[in-house]
């Protein structure tokens, strides 16, 4: 890896674009774009690949009201994940595709869904799709730069027909023998050990999500499955102001009873959590192995530590453990992060010190990106932050969830965003007048 003053060069996997149409309360297409513009803010924390001439950004922040859609945006992603992993593996013959179109247009019941996407890995970039409806994949597509020159890895015309380019090597048509209509080709491949597609498969599979959940004692043992935690976890809540001063997992023996009662929990987490076997083996071992039940140290004022169970900390404390544990694993592997509701439980300076790491051009050294819905108007202070990286979702009169970003409007690098923002300058609020109004209108008067 090469790196000059401005910039972090060589990212081993990176994501460019994701586009959706037709899911939600996505009707028409949308696109969320981490190419950087031409804007001077931050230019340090910009990341060059050689594949690709334009610099990416680290970090993209989504805004908008409550059911704006910022949500759907992450759950678009998501649905894709799951497709490419889930969808020849775990999916019933019969049992069809399960998107959900745009509801509030009976039209669009009829019309396909599209999911496409730009990424970067071991410096080539690739571009990849599909369409499908509530029965099959309709058509599936995958093509690489290996040059500046596009070129097709396969392409599925129809549920059924599939072009190959002259690069897939490896026999594709016995696997598209064994594609099932409701299922991605590039699922089946994955599962039958395709040298050249699985990778692509590995890169959907290795980017961390954290999603708006409550992380109990149950749930922490699937982060720290060996019972070992990153000192640095600790070192960030230690001067979060959390109380906390070090961790330990207790020695106790699990009871019968409570085996009973985590068999069956982990039945129910490998069906609603578990994307592929790797992290279904995952959830197992956090479970079969017990490090025992983590607690965290607070100082005693007699100097040493008292251990606390887990049950016992704030949410806001249990929520950090959840997102520095992704956000430490992110920026070793210089992959991707998704985070629904950034903010939750969260105060707001320690959401801002997790931007910062990602904007920050050493701490975050192999390029890793953290994409993130918030409601937090006090990020848009943030010096770290460019205006290129704040995106805006509103809905129209018809429901549609619009994704945009802030550069689409003319600000100035020196303009109160945040003011700017909740005067409803830039759209993605609620609403831009005053309490007392809106309790008129509701009132009818």
């Amino acid at each position: 890896m090469r790196r000059d003053s401005s910039e972090t060069e060589l990212c081993v996997v990176m994501l460019i674009r994701f586009g959706v149409e037709n899911f939600l309360s996505f009707g028409d297409y949308q696109e969320l774009s981490l190419v950087a513009s031409a804007i001077k803010d931050n230019e340090a924390s910009l990341i060059k690949s050689t594949a690709i001439r334009q610099r990416l950004l680290p970090v993209a922040l989504v805004y908008g009201a409550n059911a704006s859609g910022k949500s759907n945006l992450l759950a678009a992603l998501g649905f894709m994940r799951s497709s490419v992993m889930l969808s020849q593996r775990s999916a019933s013959p019969t049992g069809g595709v399960p998107r959900r179109h745009f509801s509030l247009d009976p039209a669009k019941a009829k019309k396909p869904s599209r999911f496409d996407i730009d990424f970067i890995l071991d410096n080539t970039r690739y571009h990849f799709g599909f369409t499908c409806d509530d029965s099959r994949f309709l058509s599936e597509w995958l093509y690489f730069y290996p040059s500046a020159k596009r070129q097709i890895l396969y392409y599925r015309k129809n549920p059924t027909d599939i072009e190959f380019g002259r690069n897939l090597r490896g026999n594709p048509k016995v696997i598209q023998s064994l594609t099932r209509e409701n299922s991605l080709f590039i699922s089946a491949a994955a599962q039958n050990a395709h040298v050249l597609l699985t990778p692509i498969y590995e890169w959907f599979s290795g980017f961390e999500m954290a999603m708006e959940i409550d992380v109990n004692s149950l749930l922490v043992r699937t982060l720290f499955p060996d019972g070992v935690i990153d000192p640095r976890i600790i070192s960030f809540l230690s001067g979060a102001d959390t109380g906390v001063v070090g961790a330990e997992f207790s020695d106790e023996k699990k009871s019968k009873r409570v085996s009973k009662f985590e068999k069956g929990l982990i039945r129910l987490m490998k069906e609603n959590f578990a994307e592929d076997e790797q992290s279904a083996k995952r959830i197992e071992k956090a479970f079969d192995e017990f490090p025992g039940n983590l607690r965290l140290g607070h100082q005693s004022t007699e100097g040493g530590a008292v251990y606390m169970d887990l049950d016992f900390e704030s949410a806001g404390t249990r929520r950090l453990l959840q997102l520095l544990k992704k956000t430490y694993t992110c920026l070793e592997a210089g992959s991707l992060l998704i985070v629904d509701e950034l903010d939750s439980s969260l105060h707001t300076q320690l959401a801002a010190q997790i931007v910062k790491i990602f904007n920050n051009s050493r701490l975050n050294s192999h390029g890793a990106q953290l994409v993130a819905t918030t409601h937090d108007t006090n990020l848009l202070s943030d010096e770290s932050l460019r205006r290129d990286e704040v995106w805006l979702v509103e809905k129209n009169r018809h429901g549609e969830t619009a994704l945009y970003p802030l550069t689409d409007i003319n600000t100035r690098r020196s303009d109160n965003l945040e003011k700017g923002y909740l005067q409803g300058r830039y759209g993605a609020v609620p609403f831009s007048g005053s309490a007392l109004s809106l309790m008129n209108e509701i009132g009818g008067e």
